[in-house]
């Protein structure tokens, strides 16, 4: 969730995804599909904790780009759900099956999926109990739910809520996860609920080709200048070998629904 008041420079509320990408998802998808490898160790740590087994059906929500297909086993079921417009066109160019429709309120019947997965998309949502809700429900007793987000107090948190934010017109201000999250959970029934940190690396060719990913990314239409965005990444680690390499933290939230789970009337 963003929230934006009081700025010389952002003049609009954003409140959710949907508005969020509204703004900048033409410039995030070009960023995803232009530079795809960048975050590859982001997307197997993704895959691999979403462990889909043959003839599973699994959502990805929000999908964007549907990236997240390429790295599930082919004869899995891979449903994209995304309420962006541009995110569905792409995934559908992608020949991804395609859900465009809010996020807290899926549409699919109780207990027709196997797995459920997020990746960085909540930290732009708050109460995110409703929608851990209506994924305990949309889930088959037994089914598995993965969250990879962004996480309070690390240094990915603060380098979106402060560089992000400075050099970008409408802000960032990311709700991250933290033990409230691990409670909405369980207090929504779900059981078993493994909490890591995940560190990997975003990889680049150069420190150029990274530049120019984040800032189609993160859509830093402010234009921060090469030096500013060298000593933003300085704080979050890099290597310069074998190409440019940021390090990256996300947390990751794993949880099954009990398989004597009572169905919703």
């Amino acid at each position: 969730m963003c929230r934006i008041e009081g700025s010389t420079h952002k003049e609009l509320t954003i409140v959710d995804y949907s508005s969020i990408f509204e703004l900048r998802a033409a410039s995030y998808a070009e960023a995803s599909e232009r530079f795809h490898r960048v975050r590859e160790q982001e997307l197997l740590c993704f895959a691999e904790l979403l462990c889909v087994r043959p003839d599973e059906r699994v959502l990805d929500v929000p999908a964007g780009t549907g990236l997240a297909r390429d790295y599930l086993p082919s004869d899995s079921t891979y449903v994209a759900l995304d309420p962006n417009p541009e995110f569905a066109m792409r995934c559908k160019k992608h020949s991804c099956q395609i859900v465009q429709t809010s996020i807290r309120q899926a549409g699919f019947r109780t207990g027709v999926l196997d797995v459920i997965g997020s990746l960085t998309g909540l930290h732009h949502e708050a109460r995110r109990y409703e929608i851990d809700s209506e994924w305990f429900r949309m889930l088959r007793p037994g089914g598995r739910l993965v969250i990879m987000d962004v996480s309070v107090g690390t240094p990915v948190a603060e380098f979106l809520n402060e560089f992000v934010d400075q050099w970008n017109t409408a802000g960032h201000d990311g709700v991250f996860l933290d033990d409230d999250d691990v409670s909405a959970l369980k207090d929504c029934g779900f059981e078993g609920v493994d909490v890591k940190d995940r560190i990997y690396n975003w990889s680049a060719e150069s420190e150029q080709q990274m530049y120019l990913f984040m800032c189609s990314l993160f859509g830093l239409d402010m234009n921060p200048s090469v030096a500013a965005f060298s000593k933003a990444l300085q704080a979050l680690g890099v290597s310069e070998l074998n190409g440019f390499s940021v390090r990256w933290q996300l947390r990751s939230l794993c949880a099954i629904k009990p398989f004597d789970s009572v169905p919703y009337s």
